[in-house]
């Protein structure tokens, strides 16, 4: 349960805005293996996250509130779909009759993570 006691002042001057705020409590959140589990970071970052999801005027008032969350959720058909979309994508760089072309759709080792990425997105 999200702790009601958790409030939230932004600065309109400071360019933060309550969904970046909210995005980068859910990031923390997220993360693990990062160290923060011994100072109480990601505890404290999970109850941010959990008040701004359960929060029924976090955007002002209720209304608005449930139109920017259905705005900004990526439902499981989205995600589905937009893999789709990157895989075409790829497919079509992978079928391409120029070689140089073709080897953006390659899978090579990200230099900055461990795992593989499409070389186009590490280039880029």
């Amino acid at each position: 349960m999200a702790n009601p006691t958790i409030n939230l002042i932004i600065d309109p001057g400071a360019n933060i805005t309550v969904e970046s705020t909210t995005q980068a409590f859910q990031t923390l959140a997220n993360q693990t293996g990062h160290g923060n589990l011994h100072n109480g970071l990601d505890e404290e970052a999970n109850d941010w996250a959990r008040w701004a999801q359960m929060n029924p005027t976090l955007h002002g008032d209720k209304e608005t509130t449930e139109c920017l969350k259905k705005a900004l959720t990526a439902t499981a058909t989205c995600q589905k779909q937009k893999l789709a979309t990157v895989m075409h994508f790829f497919g079509i760089l992978a079928a391409h009759p120029e070689a140089g072309v073709r080897a953006h759709a390659d899978t090579i080792d990200d230099p900055e993570m461990d795992c593989d990425l499409f070389r186009f997105f590490v280039l880029v």
